[in-house]
This record gives structure tokens, C-alpha cells and sequence, in this order.
């Protein structure tokens, strides 16, 4: 459940830890000004609706799915899904990261796409591919099989566990990479998080005993 007003959650790295990969400006402006500015703009649309305060936020996220004439239920799903989005993609950053997944997750990325180099050219793939702005994001479904994901603007997946999400909003690469998408791509796997997705993993095998 939501704990209303909804708070932004704190980093667990400084936001310059992630330099030189990703700047500490951007980091900033993104974490501070950015998802907090999504996060106020919810809570004040929530002030309107007090019986959703208390859905989590992917309820709140696909409910634009079921009341599409309706503008503040189309604007608190977006705003929900930018959130969860952002969420995702700060907890899967870390500064000095160890270079590739162990145990279940490992065996998992091989199971699903041969090998792990195998999964990170689909990934990068579906990241350059992204029209315009959205997420690319390793996922797995409640089995433990694993998916590449791409979502457009802030549309978010709540039918699949995302282990690592890349945001490829222009705001998240544009002060440093300007508009070398394919840099920052490259970049942020410098600092993509295993511990964190194999911690996710992990935790859907204990969800389902």
C-alpha cells in the first residue's frame, strides 16, 4: 500500500558516485527535480480522489487503461508510471557495479538468451530501436523466465518483475551525451546494477513459496 503523500525514495549511492558514466548534475536534476516534480503533481491530484490514496501506485498506474475519457485518471496513471519507472531506474544504478550477474540470474539469462552477451546486444538493440522516449528493461514474468521490454513515455508493465530499467527519456543522457543516445547506452552499463536485479530475482522465487 501507499503511504499517503507519497514520498520520493532516497538514493543509496551520492548522486556524483555515478561519474564519469552519468553526471552529477543530471542526477540532480533528474532525481530532484524530475521524479519529485511527478511525485508532487500526483499527490495534489490525489487531493481530488481520496479513495485512491491508498492504491498502490501500479494500481494507480493502470487505471488509465480503464478510464481513458477521463483526463485526471489518464494524468495520475502517467503520473504513477513515471514514478515506478524512475523508481526502477535509480534502484538499478550503482557506482563500480561488479561487471555481470552470478548464480540463478546468470543461469537464467542463459537459459533465455543462450548466453549474456546475447542478452545485452537485445538489449541494446531494443534501447536504439526505442522511437522517442520510453524504457527498455530486463524483465521476468512470475515463472522466472526472462523478457526485454520496451514501453513507450511512462506506460508501465505491472504484469512482469522488472529487474533493470534503462530510462531513455532525453533528460536522462541530454547535458552529458547530448543526443548520443548510443554513448549513454554503453555508458550505463557501466553502472547497471546485477546486485540489485539479482535481489529482485531472487525475491519473486521467495514471493511465490
Amino acid at each position: 500500500m501507499n503511504n499517503y503523500p507519497i514520498e520520493i525514495q532516497p538514493l543509496p549511492y551520492a548522486p556524483n558516485s555515478l561519474e564519469p558514466y552519468i553526471d552529477a548534475l543530471t542526477m540532480k536534476l533528474h532525481y530532484g527535480a524530475h521524479l519529485q516534480s511527478c511525485i508532487d503533481r500526483l499527490n495534489a491530484l490525489l487531493e481530488k480522489y481520496p479513495t485512491l490514496k491508498s492504491k498502490p501506485l501500479d494500481s494507480l498506474a493502470s487505471i488509465r487503461y480503464t478510464h481513458t475519457s477521463d483526463n485526471d485518471l489518464v494524468t495520475i496513471g502517467r503520473l504513477a508510471g513515471c514514478i515506478l519507472n524512475h523508481n526502477d531506474f535509480f534502484g538499478s544504478l550503482a557506482p563500480n557495479p561488479k561487471p555481470r550477474p552470478r548464480g540463478i540470474l546468470a543461469d537464467a539469462i542463459k537459459a533465455s538468451f543462450g548466453s549474456f552477451d546475447n542478452m545485452k546486444s537485445r538489449f541494446d538493440t531494443a534501447a536504439r530501436e526505442l522511437y522517442g522516449s520510453g524504457y527498455v528493461r530486463l524483465a521476468a514474468d512470475r515463472r522466472g523466465r526472462l523478457y526485454i521490454m520496451s514501453s513507450p513515455n511512462q506506460d508501465y508493465p505491472t504484469s512482469v518483475l522488472t529487474l533493470l530499467n534503462l530510462d531513455l527519456w532525453e533528460h536522462a543522457y541530454y547535458l552529458k551525451h547530448y543526443n548520443r543516445r548510443d554513448d549513454y547506452i554503453a555508458d550505463w552499463w557501466h553502472v547497471a546494477s546485477w546486485p540489485a536485479a539479482e535481489a529482485r530475482y531472487q525475491s519473486l522465487f521467495e514471493s511465490n513459496n
